[in-house]
């Protein structure tokens, strides 16, 4: 009712839907994954967002430094509990550089899941809607038709290639943590050791399977009949980890 953006937390033991109160602070988010913060080892979700960025709900604009690497230093807005702790380490109040905010209206950032606020970690130059995690360090994004690696260490944004299925709107990297490479049947291994990533084309209606190094895409034969899906996530059972499910959410 309020236009503010909010982190939805749903539990899979009993369907109970929590929402909560905070704005993010970014409109609009597309993409979402959860990783470890390599900063502290934390639980975070990195997101895309393609909307409004706002400065409410007690967010504060600050100048971020990463221990040993200033060069990496970046614009983020952050709750004021979380000011103290950022300036202990040497980060400053006010955006880097001094100069206006550097906030775009397509980002990418990292939202907290205790409190359901985001802060910026870096600017985007396209309309990402689909986001995987990779190997370490590094995030999977689509554009339409474009297949588009984040560097998180380097902080890149680099376009891997393009494919010819329109509108793909969700991305799920599968690897395991052991094993990382995954066995389909007549596809290539040049495809599938490092893990396989799968996409969905709302335009195509189909599920994907795309190739991380070229940006080529082929379609993966599985009963999906389901139209304008926006997100999908890969599960291993814990009971017998040779064993996983694609979850596709309409």
């Amino acid at each position: 009712g309020d236009e503010a953006a909010r982190l939805v937390r749903i539990s899979l033991l009993d369907a109970t839907v929590t929402v909560y109160d905070g704005d993010v602070g970014f409109g609009n988010v597309e993409g979402m994954v959860a990783m470890r913060d390599p900063d502290n080892n934390q639980w975070i979700l990195m997101a895309t967002h393609t909307g409004a960025v706002s400065q409410v709900g007690g967010k504060v604009t600050i100048c971020h430094i990463p221990p040993g690497d200033p060069l990496q230093a970046h614009t983020l807005l952050v709750s004021d509990s979380a000011v103290p702790a950022h300036l202990a380490h040497g980060d400053y109040l006010g955006v880097c550089g001094g100069g206006g905010a550097d906030f775009s209206d397509k980002n990418l950032i990292s939202i907290d899941p205790a409190t359901g606020i985001g802060s910026m970690v870096m600017p985007l130059g396209a309309k990402f809607e689909g986001l995987a995690r990779g190997p370490t360090g590094l995030l999977y994004a689509s554009d339409d038709d474009e297949l588009w690696v984040i560097d998180l260490y380097m902080g890149t944004v680099t376009e891997v290639g393009d494919h010819a299925y329109d509108d793909v709107e969700a991305l799920e990297y599968a690897f395991g943590d052991n094993a990382p490479q995954i066995e389909i049947e007549g596809l290539s291994s040049d495809w599938t050791d490092d893990g396989v990533l799968f996409g969905f084309s709302d335009h195509d209606n189909a599920v994907l399977i795309l190739n991380a190094e070229t940006g080529q895409a082929i379609q993966f034969d599985c009963a999906v009949d389901t139209t304008d899906c926006e997100g999908m996530v890969f599960l291993t059972e814990q009971s017998d980890p040779m064993f996983a499910v694609l979850n596709i959410f309409d």
